[in-house]
């Protein structure tokens, strides 16, 4: 969670918006959890969150994991005309994973053979490829459009109502 000001965010879900103000964060996707001021009010969505135990075992099991946390991730914003010749088999070789930005529409190059075969080798050499929208209002499914679809069908991950922030994380 993300405690700043009079505001509880769910950590996956805030981004900074603002580097000088006091309300600095926000939860584009999400509500807030709870307002912090003399008393904290609780928001409703709260109750209809899960239960969360913090034993040592999760504590040991995210201490280990944390060590080897180093991915290495392309995070890029892509076009329907998008050069198709900067999606390359070299660009695959020192990447963990791929978050594609879309258009709110989840339009992408799938028109240029480049960019297909390219969807194709990562799933080949097993590098995932996952797509948002910076945008609060997009289509809630990929394969909302015929590029979405095409996208989905070579593999690609849609990551919802995350922001691209929390994709980056949770990736």
């Amino acid at each position: 969670m993300v405690a700043f000001h009079d505001e509880l965010f769910l950590g996956t879900r805030v981004r900074k918006k603002s580097a000088v103000d006091f309300s600095a964060f926000e939860s584009p996707r999400f509500p807030k959890l709870a307002t912090i001021g003399s008393e904290i009010k609780y928001h409703d969505v709260v109750k209809h969150m899960p239960r969360l135990r913090a034993g040592k075992r999760a504590i040991d099991a995210m201490t280990t994991s944390m060590q080897y946390m180093d991915p290495k991730i392309l995070r890029t914003e892509v076009t329907p005309i998008f050069p198709e010749e900067l999606f390359t088999a070299e660009t695959l070789t020192s990447l963990d994973a791929i978050l594609l930005t879309l258009y709110t529409s989840g339009t992408a190059p799938t028109q240029h053979t480049g960019f297909r075969t390219f969807l194709k080798r990562a799933r080949e050499k097993h590098t995932p490829i996952f797509a948002i929208t910076e945008r609060e209002d997009a289509a809630l499914k990929l394969d909302a459009y015929e590029s979405g679809k095409e996208m989905k069908a070579a593999g690609v991950i849609w990551c919802g109502d995350l922001t691209p922030e929390a994709a980056t994380v949770k990736i």
